[in-house]
């Protein structure tokens, strides 16, 4: 049986601010809720559809007469990776083929996506997501919950020992799975499931994941190891000088954001280095899409990486107290990156910007994108990204 995670920080926090925190990290993100059966997962993650106007997909549905574990692929494949590419989707799983199960899993392109259950929080659908949650529940009352709600449908058998005995094989099934995953130690935050109040709106949230220290220094290592497998001279050098900075001024890697080693933070921050090689028509392709949008196009087929920052709606400006120089915003204006149109967010054709005075139309939500840069430019980064973080700041303080 999976136990509590004991967690003493726990905080009050509004249902509606958690919404608009993942919001500012996406337009429309993708959103996991994962926790044991009982835990109260379900009910949280439909308040927070309403509030993210959401499609709400439960695994219980994909997995329908299939496998209760392994149907990560299924949910990839049929349902996240068409609706990331814009596409509507209408779904039917191969458990409701093979019984003959009417309709189908419908999902809105243009709304967020929340995948709930047991396991939604997976290494391989973190990869792709923009939030993850865990909700933690005392076991105990978990599993009075599960036994109360099938009593109650008339599910499992309908009678407390056929409930109960079901109960119990699922949890030998599904809690060794949870255990070996571990996902509560990097999602984005814990929700209190038996202490939380969804109807007064009023959470019991966790920030500060237990092992969240602990896996970034884990992250910041491997992306390192990274470095130095991929990188070579020059370029090496300045990726592992940055990433220096990046540690020593807090900044902290929430999780693997693509399988090409991208890597977010908190401030909205994408490292990238390139592990293979790309052919001629595709190299062709991209270098076409970023000039023809008025980018410069940088890349060196042996060893390439890449970082782009500033995820958000804020203009640059110098805050009170802190100067940038002139040299620093003109490095900034030439270096904004214009919309390429790669189907990254919901703003096709980029968005308006002011940087330093100077207007864009066009400017895409990564703000800065930078490939291979040189040790000049990377000391101009690094007094960008610290621009960045106190426009943040200033803004938050503002909105309290």
């Amino acid at each position: 049986m999976l136990k509590p995670l004991g967690i003493d920080t726990w905080k009050e926090e509004s249902l509606s601010s958690l919404a608009e925190k993942i919001l500012s990290i996406s337009p429309k993100p993708l959103v996991l809720v994962d926790g044991k059966g009982g835990s109260g997962k379900t009910s949280f993650a439909v308040k927070l559809g309403g509030l993210l106007n959401a499609n709400l997909v439960a695994s219980d549905d994909v997995a329908w007469w299939a496998d209760p574990i392994h149907w990560d692929g299924e949910l990839n494949e049929g349902i996240i990776q068409p609706w990331r590419l814009g596409e509507n989707v209408e779904y039917i799983p191969s458990g409701w083929v093979k019984k003959s199960r009417k309709g189908c899993i419908a999902v809105d392109a243009n709304k967020a996506l929340i995948v709930e259950g047991s396991g939604a929080c997976r290494k391989t659908l973190r990869n792709v997501a923009s939030f993850s949650i865990w909700v933690d529940a005392d076991p105990s009352i978990a599993r009075a919950r599960v036994i109360r709600r099938d009593l109650a449908n008339g599910e499992n058998g309908g009678t407390l020992e056929s409930v109960t005995a079901f109960t119990d094989h699922w949890d030998a099934i599904v809690d060794p799975f949870l255990a070996e995953e571990e996902a509560w130690k990097y999602v984005n935050a814990i929700i209190s499931g038996t202490q939380s109040d969804l109807n007064a709106d009023r959470l019991l949230i966790s920030w500060e994941v237990k092992m969240l220290a602990d896996n970034n220094t884990a992250v910041f290592a491997k992306i390192e190891e990274e470095a130095k497998t991929y990188l070579k001279d020059e370029h090496l050098q300045i990726a592992l000088d940055l990433l220096a900075y990046l540690r020593e001024s807090g900044r902290t890697w929430i999780f693997d954001y693509h399988p090409e080693f991208y890597y977010m933070d908190e401030l909205n921050c994408l490292f990238a280095i390139s592990k293979s090689a790309m052919d001629e028509d595709t190299l062709n392709n991209v270098r076409r899409m970023i000039e023809e949008a008025g980018n410069r196009f940088v890349h060196d087929p042996m060893s390439s990486w890449n970082l782009c920052f500033w995820q958000n709606d804020d203009d640059l400006y110098e805050p009170d107290g802190f100067l940038v120089g002139e040299e620093v915003k003109e490095f900034a204006r030439q270096n904004v990156w214009k919309c390429i149109h790669c189907g990254g967010c919901d703003a096709s054709g980029g968005s308006r910007r002011i940087v330093f005075g100077k207007e864009y139309n066009n400017a895409c939500c990564n703000l800065f994108q930078f490939t291979n840069p040189d040790i000049e430019m990377a000391e101009h980064i690094k007094k960008l990204m610290e621009l960045q973080k106190r426009i943040i700041s200033a803004r938050k303080r503002a909105e309290q």
